[in-house]
C-alpha cells in the first residue's frame, strides 16, 4: 500500500556500545518531535559497527542504509529523505550520497516500479560544497551551537580544543574554517579544532596550544557519539591518548567526554538540514 506521508532515514556511524549512541538517540528523538507526520527511522553506515552492537547487546541492531531503504520501499514509502548524521563531508557521506543518488537514478518504464518518487539526502552538520545553502553559514551555525562549550572553558580560564575524526581521502580544511569562525565569534576564549586522522592532528593542536602559552584546556571530541574513539584515542589515560599527550606536556587537561548528538542545539542542526532537503525537492516533513 502506497503511504500518504514521507519517510526520514537517519543515517550515522553509531557507536558499538549501547550506552555511547546517547548522541545518535537524541537527534532521533528530537527529528521525530519536530516532524510528527513522516515516518522517522534510523540506520548505521558503518558495517563493523553494526557487528559490535550486536555482540555487546544480543539484539538486532539498525540495518544498514541498503535494507533500510528497501524496508522503506516494501512498506510503500515514496519520498523520503535520508539524513546522514555525519559532522563533515568526508567517505562515509559520499559513500552514502552515492548509494542514495544512483537509487533515485533508478530509470523504468512504469513510474511505479521506480525505487521511490523522491529520494534526496540532506547536509552534514557543517555543510557542504554547494550552490544552493552556504556551507559557511552551516559552519557559523554550528559555531553558534557550541556556545555552551566556550562558556565552560571562559568559566575555567582555559582554552578549548576539539578533536575531530577526520580522514585521509577528503581534505578536514572544514576544520580550520570552524576554528576561525569560533575565533570570530568567540575572540575571548582560544579555540583549536585538530583532527585523528588527515594533517590537522596532536601535533598540530600541541603547537598551537604551546603558541597560545595555555595551561589548562578543555578537550572535547568533535564527534556525533562518545564513542571508541572518544572514550580511548581522545579522553584515554595513556600517553598515546589525547589527553595524556598534552597533561605530558604539562596541561592541565579536563575531557568532555561527550557526544555532539547530546547538545540540542548541535542535534537540531541535522533536523535543520532535513527539513531544508525536504522542502528544496518540493515537499514537507
Amino acid at each position: 500500500m502506497i503511504q500518504d506521508r514521507p519517510a526520514l532515514l537517519l543515517a550515522a556511524h553509531g557507536a558499538g556500545r549501547p550506552q555511547a549512541m546517547a548522541g545518535v538517540d537524541n537527534v532521533v528523538a528530537l527529528a521525530r518531535a519536530a516532524f510528527p507526520h513522516a515516518e522517522a527511522r534510523l540506520c548505521l553506515t558503518a558495517e563493523a559497527v553494526r557487528r559490535a552492537l550486536a555482540k555487546s547487546t544480543g539484539a538486532e541492531p539498525p540495518p544498514g542504509p541498503l535494507l533500510a531503504l528497501a524496508q522503506l520501499r516494501e512498506e510503500g514509502f515514496r519520498e523520503v529523505v535520508v539524513q546522514p548524521l555525519h559532522i563533515f563531508a568526508g567517505s562515509e557521506f559520499m559513500d552514502l550520497t552515492a548509494l542514495c543518488q544512483g537509487l533515485a537514478g533508478v530509470q523504468t518504464l512504469d513510474p511505479a516500479h521506480r525505487p521511490f518518487d523522491l529520494l534526496v539526502v540532506g547536509r552534514p552538520a557543517l555543510g557542504q560544497p554547494g550552490p544552493r545553502h552556504p556551507y559557511l553559514e552551516d559552519i557559523e551555525r554550528a559555531a553558534q551551537a557550541l556556545a555552551g562549550d566556550v562558556e565552560m572553558a571562559r568559566a575555567e580560564g582555559a582554552a578549548l580544543c576539539y578533536a575531530g575524526h577526520g580522514n585521509k581521502r577528503f581534505s578536514t580544511g572544514v576544520y580550520q574554517e570552524l576554528q576561525a569562525l569560533m575565533g570570530r565569534l568567540y575572540p575571548e576564549t582560544p579555540c583549536l579544532v585538530g583532527a585523528l586522522d588527515g594533517l590537522l592532528g596532536l601535533d598540530h593542536v600541541r603547537r598551537g596550544l604551546a603558541g597560545l602559552g595555555a595551561g589548562k584546556v578543555l578537550l572535547v571530541p568533535l564527534l556525533l557519539v562518545a564513542g571508541g574513539h572518544a572514550v580511548r584515542d581522545i579522553c584515554g589515560q595513556g600517553v598515546d591518548s589525547w589527553a595524556g599527550a598534552l597533561a605530558a606536556d604539562g596541561l592541565t587537561v579536563r575531557c568532555l567526554s561527550r557526544g555532539l548528538g547530546e547538545v540540542d542545539a548541535f542535534a537540531r542542526l541535522f533536523i535543520d538540514h532535513a527539513r531544508d532537503a525536504a522542502q528544496d525537492a518540493g515537499f514537507a516533513l
